[in-house]
C-alpha cells in the first residue's frame, strides 16, 4: 500500500463516520418527532383534572412540541410534573 493509497482510505473512513453520524442524528429527531406526536395524541384527550392530576396543563402539552429536537420531550414533560408535584 502506498502512501496515497493509505491517505485515500483515512480519508473515506472519515467520510463514512461523518455520513454514519449525520445519518443517526437525523433518524434521532424523527424519533423525538414521532414520541411528541404519540404524546400529544395521548395527552389530548386526556381532561384538564386529570392532566392536573399528573402536574400538567394544556399549555405545558403545547409548548413542549416547541423544543429543540435535540431535547427529549417527554423528560421534559416530567421534569415539568415533578417540580409541580404537591404544589396545586
Amino acid at each position: 500500500m502506498t502512501i496515497f493509497d493509505a491517505e485515500r482510505a483515512t480519508s473515506t473512513n472519515a467520510l463514512l463516520f461523518a455520513m454514519s453520524r449525520l445519518g443517526h442524528g437525523i433518524a434521532m429527531r424523527f424519533r423525538e418527532l414521532k414520541a411528541r406526536h404519540d404524546t400529544r395524541k395521548a395527552l389530548g384527550g386526556v381532561s384538564e383534572k386529570h392532566l392536573r392530576d399528573i402536574g400538567l396543563t394544556r399549555f405545558d402539552i403545547r409548548s413542549n412540541g416547541e423544543l429543540p429536537l435535540a431535547k427529549d420531550a417527554g423528560e421534559e414533560l416530567g421534569k415539568i410534573a415533578r417540580a409541580r408535584a404537591g404544589n396545586w
